[in-house]
């Protein structure tokens, strides 16, 4: 035989010595292993395989739902986070959600009325519910208060009467606890007791039957303007009225009885006196015989 023929012999037959060798070794039986991709000692079932031992990177257990989430096996706790950590088949089940607010205007601020109340944010909500008005991306607590009658940062104050913004508005709320200087007065007082907001308003005082009162202030409208003011009362009905006048001229009356209420009228530009007036007819009272105003605004105005 020669040389080169017994060097063949030789190395084919270390070939099938070391292909024994391995077969040997893996007698004892080959063991189904699983693909344990994140490491959390649980296998993906779908990747089963006979291997000779458990290689690294397999388990022999096939609890894993989640393969690319080491926090998600069937030994898993389940939390808060939009998925099945112990791999039941139900998504954060048995937890309570967290509470997130539709943020419809996209300005970050939601809408405390329209809640979510899931593990995971859905798309358009925020954390927060302080929004005021949420389809109007430029009103939120974060935008600046501007002269538009509006209140822009939902501090519930608007325009004049949010700090030191000059609306050209004139509000009285009768807060001072008095009727200033720039009041006429007849028969009207400031009352602790019935008002619309704050801690005073204004009342026609107790008067005798064919008698009357009156309120009445100055006001330049240096532009057209708008007028509101709260009223509420109680009087004999069709008889005793509150009226309101501008420059001697009837605008709106009442009589009877009245919760509190708005009223809103526009006013042209120029010098003019806004008079309130509670009149008695000759005979009969009823309820308690009086009328309250209160939160007087207008725009485009200057004592």
């Amino acid at each position: 035989m020669s040389a080169r023929i017994s060097l063949v012999f030789l190395l084919a037959a270390s070939s099938l010595l070391g292909c024994e060798e391995e077969v040997v070794e893996c007698r004892k039986g080959f063991i189904p292993t699983y693909l344990d991709a994140d490491g959390d000692g649980f296998g993906d079932g779908d990747t089963l395989d006979d291997t000779c031992g458990v290689p690294e990177g397999r388990s022999t257990n096939n609890g894993d739902c989640d393969d690319s989430l080491a926090e998600s096996n069937v030994e898993a706790e389940e939390i808060c986070d939009g998925f099945d950590n112990n791999c039941n088949g139900i998504v954060d089940d048995g937890l309570e959600g967290l509470v997130w607010y539709e943020d419809s205007d996209g300005d970050g601020y939601g809408n405390p009325e329209m809640i979510s109340d899931t593990c995971i944010m859905p798309d358009g909500y925020v954390e927060n519910g302080d929004d005021c008005w949420d389809e109007d991306a430029a009103i939120n607590p974060g935008a600046e208060e501007v002269c538009d009658g509006i209140d822009n940062d939902c501090n519930e104050l608007a325009d004049g009467r949010d700090g030191d913004l000059d609306c050209g508005e004139w509000i009285e709320d009768f807060e001072l606890g008095i009727l200033d200087a720039y009041w006429s007065v007849a028969q009207w007082r400031v009352n602790p007791v019935n008002f619309y907001e704050g801690g005073f308003g204004a009342t026609s005082s107790n008067i005798g039957d064919g008698q009357s009162t009156a309120l009445e202030v100055a006001l330049e409208f240096t532009a057209d303007g708008e007028l509101s003011f709260w009223f509420q009362g109680d009087s004999e009905s069709n008889f005793d009225f509150l009226r309101f006048k501008i420059d001697g001229v009837e605008m709106a009356s009442w009589s009877g009885s009245y919760p509190w209420t708005q009223h809103v009228l526009q006013v042209p530009s120029g010098p003019h006196i806004l008079r309130w007036e509670y009149t008695k007819d000759g005979s009969v009272s009823t309820g308690a015989d009086a009328y309250n105003i209160d939160l007087i605004e207008s725009t485009n105005t200057a004592l």
